[in-house]
């Protein structure tokens, strides 16, 4: 049996080391962390064609999915790879492996090329659904940092680095236990289901009680408390990357009741969805 594990990141101490690398190449230093998809380290505010992609839902799914090919590329192989992403930029991702264990990547930039650029016609489109001047789009995407061959092996040397550097700072530490992955990765695939306890025990072939203090023993915190956690991540996501209402949301996440809904994102998040969604457009908050 392959032995699998929780990843429990140290957020402070990866923060001291990617942000001043961020501010030196002056572009994104960032780690996203495969399970939980979320991202840690310096923000993309100082890249103003990204900034715009992110606030707008639509191009934000094209920048998710991007991630998404990122993520399942880096799972298969432990070496640094440049790719483009949806709109002609290029970005560096490299591998991170614990005891064998892949958990996530690195990712430096974004950063424009000689070799690729954006198309006027896909500026357009993306103008259209930012509902922005295509010329002021355009221009915000030749505010990108420039760069050549050479300098994307040197990016690659340089993530290479930073991997070490996380890796020997202990930044990432494991947290062996079958039953609980397993656990955790079917609340992760049924997170729009109802999720009943008797539900999850009987997958993992044990009984509620005996689930519930073993989960908390491992953990230090309640089934019911990771359920609400993984639901109000995935509606943060979902925000993020589409318009949908905010009755549609709880459904895909979930809540048979809209209003417990808002009262439990609230008290995950300090706001409610629709706060959420306006001080994501508003560029209040970050992933």
């Amino acid at each position: 049996m392959v032995q699998t594990c929780r990843v429990h990141i140290n957020t402070t101490k990866m923060g001291s080391i990617l942000n001043p690398i961020s501010k030196l190449l002056k572009t994104p230093v960032l780690f996203y962390a495969t399970e939980s998809k979320q991202w840690f380290g310096a923000s993309k505010r100082n890249l103003p064609f990204c900034y715009a992609m992110e606030r707008c839902p639509a191009t934000n799914a094209f920048c998710a999915h991007c991630d998404q090919q990122a993520d399942q590329q880096c799972a298969r192989q432990k070496n640094a790879y440049a790719y483009h992403c949806h709109a002609g930029l290029i970005e560096v991702a490299y591998p991170v492996y614990i005891d064998n264990i892949y958990i996530g990547f690195l990712i430096i930039g974004q950063f424009r090329t000689k070799e690729a650029g954006l198309d006027k016609e896909y500026a357009r489109k993306l103008a259209l659904l930012c509902e922005t001047e295509p010329d002021a789009l355009y221009k915000k995407y030749h505010s990108q940092p420039l760069i050549g061959t050479e300098a994307v092996e040197g990016i690659k040397l340089v993530a290479g680095m930073i991997n070490s550097r996380l890796l020997d700072e202990k930044v990432f530490s494991l947290e062996y236990h079958e039953v609980i992955k397993k656990v955790e990765n079917y609340i992760n695939q049924n997170i729009s289901g109802p999720l009943p306890l008797k539900d999850i025990a009987q997958h993992v072939f044990m009984s509620s009680a005996y689930l519930s203090t073993t989960y908390k023993n491992v953990t230090g915190r309640n089934i019911t408390d990771y359920i609400q956690e993984r639901r109000v991540s995935t509606a943060c996501f979902l925000i993020r990357t589409t318009s949908g209402s905010i009755s549609n949301l709880a459904q895909e996440t979930g809540f048979s009741d809209a209003n417990y809904f808002t009262k439990v994102f609230k008290k995950k998040t300090g706001m409610t969805p629709r706060e959420y969604r306006r001080r994501w457009k508003d560029g209040d908050i970050e992933e």
